[in-house]
């Protein structure tokens, strides 16, 4: 993959991820290439259906488990 195609794909990625929590949750994306593989870190506040901080209702696990299986950004 080249540098822009890794570009469109974290951008697209990200704003997959601002659609799903609201771009005003998302703390921070950060593209990280020093590595074998390029890959962007993102912190979010989840919420859930009300607004509410999901974290206080929820197990971590069931929210990152939620967040992976409803990924469906693919590499161009």
């Amino acid at each position: 993959m080249t540098r822009d195609e890794q570009d469109a794909y974290f951008r697209r990625a990200l704003e997959w991820i601002e659609d799903r929590h609201g771009k005003e949750n998302v703390l921070s994306a950060v593209i990280h290439r020093d590595e074998a593989t390029p890959h962007m870190t993102v912190m979010t506040i989840p919420l859930d259906d009300q607004g509410e901080n999901a974290l206080l209702f929820a197990s971590i696990q069931y929210v990152l488990l939620s967040i992976v299986n409803s990924i469906s950004i693919r590499p161009v």
